[in-house]
C-alpha cells in the first residue's frame, strides 16, 4: 500500500542504537517523512496496546538520538527527515492516537497516508538531521 503512495519500503529491519539493536516491522520512507511502523495481527482492541505504543514509542526515541544510522541502512542521504511512529493493527477500527502514536486499522492504512499531512501536528514526531557521507 504505501508502495502505491510513492513510498520506498523496507521491512524487518533491525538497526544498532545504544549498545542493543531495536527491530521495525516495516519502514516506509518519502521526503521528509520515515514511517516506523510495528505491526500488530490483532482482530480485536488488546487491553495491552497502550504498552505497545510506548515501547515503539522509546524505540523511536532511541532511533532519533543517532538517525544516521537508521538513515545509512536504508540509503536515505536527505540530511533531515520526520520520523513518525506507527501502529497498524488488524483491528477494525478508525485511527486513534494514544500517547500522540496513530494506531491504524490495516483497512484505514489509505485514509491514514491520505490524511497524513493534515494530521501530522498531532503526531509524536520527531524530527531529525544528521550529517550524511
Amino acid at each position: 500500500m504505501f508502495e502505491e503512495w510513492g513510498f520506498r519500503v523496507v521491512s524487518r529491519l533491525r538497526v544498532p542504537v545504544a549498545g542493543s539493536r531495536v527491530e521495525f516491522d516495516v519502514i516506509a520512507y518519502r521526503r521528509p517523512w520515515v514511517l516506523l511502523i510495528e505491526a500488530k495481527r490483532w482482530r480485536r482492541a488488546s487491553s495491552s496496546i497502550r504498552q505497545i505504543v510506548n515501547r515503539h514509542l522509546e524505540k523511536v526515541r532511541l532511533v532519533a538520538r543517532a538517525p544516521e544510522v537508521l538513515m545509512g541502512r536504508i540509503g536515505v542521504n536527505w540530511g533531515e527527515a520526520l520520523l513518525i511512529p506507527v501502529v497498524i493493527t488488524w483491528h477494525r477500527a478508525s485511527t486513534e492516537f494514544i500517547e500522540g502514536v496513530p494506531v491504524v486499522s490495516i483497512y484505514q492504512v489509505n485514509s491514514f497516508i491520505n490524511e497524513l499531512d493534515g494530521i501530522i501536528d498531532n503526531i509524536n514526531a520527531f524530527r531529525v538531521s544528521w550529517s550524511h557521507l
